[in-house]
């Protein structure tokens, strides 16, 4: 009976190890991996290699391409050490694709590649694995770095040989540019300077959007997405270079880091946001526009498009400013003020109350659209200009010669807001106070000859001081709307 059960406890302890052994699959240390001695790393490098341990997110099966990549950086003084961690995606048995912004300078410039390793967690049957960078073959030009809004960036990408990982198989690149769907982006979450997990989060493309106007079709070359919330902007993340992988199972782009944390600040202090908040968005650059060996572009007008500061500030106040954004708001406050008086017609001019002086992206944002009217012509003279104006013979006398009246409205603004996507929201407010225009006429000359000069003063948009040439308009003669009914004085 003893040795029944001493047998029966063996069993379940090897029974228990097996399955802790497979639990843990997904997560790998590759210390044997690591020669005892290297002419690129010191001594503390070394070590802190060896104790890298990279795995998948707990019950999620990671493509077996998807590479831990840390870089060994040196500081001025070469004692020292400083490591970034990047995702890295095996293409070819010896390429690997990233985000250059995470490599640095000295690897970009081509001096710092040996210093840079990809570890591969343990993936079902493949062991882990890990390789060391020998030549840099492509990437984002560091020139582009000086320009500090990402708006302006074309890409941001690297490929790097490596010795070959003949264990793994590479992830097919789509090159049919990236198409509005969901996508899923596999990237490395760094947890401390030893551990990092590969997870996965489902994102989406955002076209036409704030968060980068030159976004705008399936072949643009630098794509903002949203719902992908890892943390780009530290590079110890991890999540800088991360995979964006289609439905069909194709890397389509490569992560470059989060929406800038300046324009997140930008919008929720200048009050821009519809409610105060934005979703995670980070910008991607688009493997269709990238010159991969072997292969040409397939849509070289969208690829290579003119991106630079001037043509940004025109697509961002082309998006802004498109009409059909502001046609529900004008419709309703031109109907709400358009029967102002028996008196007259008026066209409705929508004025935009930016600050003239400032040509910057602060003052278009915060500016709003506010009416203005322009006189058209009399309405029809004859229904009003005795009944009812003048029913008294003592007031027609007196003002026969030249009268004032008045159109009012409430001061209407539309202005602008962004949604959670940094897609423009337009809406009308009602604000305290009203706008008068005085308008003075010859009611003697309208009623004998059909017309009267006319003299239309016009109140200075809010805020501003009055505009001298805007205050008054001033007509020789204007008739009645049956006889210019076509007419429209600007």
């Amino acid at each position: 009976m003893k040795v029944l059960l001493i047998v029966s406890i063996l069993i379940f302890s090897l029974f228990s190890c097996g399955q802790n052994d497979s639990s843990s699959g997904a997560e790998s240390s590759i210390s044997s991996l690591v020669p005892s001695e290297s002419e690129v790393l010191s001594s503390a490098e070394l070590n802190l290699l060896r104790a890298q341990y990279t795995g998948c997110e707990p019950n999620l099966e990671c493509p077996e391409s998807i590479a831990k990549l840390i870089v060994f950086k040196r500081g001025e003084d070469r004692d020292e050490q400083r490591q970034a961690f990047c995702t890295g995606v095996l293409i070819s048995k010896d390429m690997i694709l990233t985000s250059s912004t995470c490599l640095g300078n000295k690897v970009i410039n081509g001096s710092d590649c040996h210093r840079v390793f990809a570890l591969f967690p343990r993936v079902r049957d493949k062991e882990a694995t890990a390789s060391q960078c020998i030549d840099l073959l492509s990437t984002t030009s560091p020139a582009q770095w000086a320009e500090g809004k990402k708006n302006v960036w074309r890409n941001d990408f690297a490929i790097l040989r490596f010795k070959e990982v003949n264990s793994r198989t590479p992830l097919p690149i789509n090159l049919n540019g990236i198409q509005s769907q969901d996508y899923s982006m596999w990237g490395l979450q760094q947890e401390n300077e030893v551990r990092g997990i590969i997870r996965k989060q489902d994102c989406h493309p955002l076209f036409n959007s704030y968060a980068n106007v030159f976004a705008q079709n399936p072949f643009s070359p630098f794509i903002p997405f949203e719902g992908c919330e890892f943390d780009t902007q530290d590079l110890f993340s991890g999540s800088s270079g991360a995979a964006i992988v289609s439905s069909a199972g194709k890397l389509s782009g490569v992560v470059s880091s989060s929406l800038s944390e300046d324009k997140i600040r930008l919008f929720k202090e200048g009050q821009l946001l519809y409610d105060g908040e934005v979703n995670p968005i980070v910008h991607v650059t688009n493997l269709s526009c990238i010159n991969f060996p072997g292969r040409t572009l397939q849509n070289t007008s969208e690829c290579l498009k003119t991106i630079n500061r001037v043509e940004l500030d025109k697509e961002q106040k082309k998006l802004i400013n498109n009409p059909e954004l502001y046609i529900d708001s004008k419709k309703l406050i031109t109907d709400s003020i358009l029967n102002l008086n028996p008196f007259f017609d008026f066209d409705i001019d929508f004025v935009d109350n930016s600050n003239l002086e400032d040509d910057g992206e602060n003052s278009y944002l915060a500016s709003w659209l506010e009416p203005v009217l322009r006189m058209k012509c009399f309405k029809n003279y004859q229904s009003w200009i005795d009944k009812k104006m003048f029913r008294n013979p003592i007031l027609w006398w007196l003002h026969k010669k030249k009268t004032s009246v008045y159109a009012v409205h409430n001061n209407w603004k539309i202005i602008k807001k962004f949604d959670r996507s940094f897609y423009p929201v337009i809406l009308y407010t009602q604000e305290e106070g009203r706008q008068e225009y005085r308008i003075e006429f010859s009611p003697r000359s309208l009623k004998k000859k059909g017309e009267s000069y006319l003299y239309f003063h016009i109140p200075p948009l809010t805020g501003r001081d009055p505009d001298p040439t805007l205050s008054v308009e001033e007509f020789d003669s204007m008739g009645d709307c049956q006889i210019l009914s076509e007419t429209i004085i600007d």
